[in-house]
């Protein structure tokens, strides 16, 4: 069976962003860790809070709700 292994061609100009390896050694949970860790400062959400008035939430402020939303949803 062919791998395919698109081009990596996303964030290679970016000063916040680092890309995830692609050699499938990271689970779907620990690529978002990965991501929150070389990532920290790199936006992931952009939302406009009130008219005007826009909100950045960048990797690692993210990976910390990922985990407190774990945390809430395994203790119930």
């Amino acid at each position: 069976m062919a791998t395919f292994n698109p081009p990596k061609s996303q964030g290679l100009k970016s000063s916040t962003f680092v890309q995830p390896p692609s050699d499938r050694t990271l689970s779907f949970p620990a690529l978002y860790d990965w991501q929150g860790e070389h990532s920290h400062d790199h936006p992931l959400f952009l939302y406009e809070e009130d008219p005007g008035l826009k909100r950045t939430i960048k990797w690692g402020e993210a990976i910390q709700g990922f985990h407190r939303a774990t945390r809430y949803v395994r203790d119930t």
